[in-house]
């Protein structure tokens, strides 16, 4: 479920439902403090949804893959925004698991 200000900020930075919702099936995600979850694409994701969707459609949609998604631990969105930085998906030297490949 989106916030108010996760909705007002998705509509300003003309973010579409459609890579809302791609970033929570493929994106991968890193735990921040607070019991916040930053969902973003990484070679990785994107790789899985061009397998999954096709090259041709992730290549359309290609200018809307530098997004984030901040989750809280209720699973409401907090905030959606455009990346201008690389995140960096290590914590304590290990990698994140994806949000896919905790759910199987």
């Amino acid at each position: 479920m989106f916030t108010k200000h996760a909705h007002k900020r998705a509509q300003q930075r003309v973010i579409p439902p459609l890579i809302e919702d791609l970033l929570l099936l493929y994106g991968d995600h890193k735990y921040e403090p607070g019991n916040k979850e930053i969902y973003f694409f990484s070679k990785k994701s994107k790789k899985r949804m061009a397998r999954d969707l096709g090259a041709p459609i992730v290549g359309c949609l290609s200018k809307f893959l530098n997004v984030a998604m901040v989750k809280a631990s209720n699973d409401d969105v907090v905030t959606v925004f455009k990346r201008t930085k690389k995140i960096k998906n290590k914590i304590r030297g290990r990698k994140c698991q994806s949000h896919i490949a905790e759910s199987i």
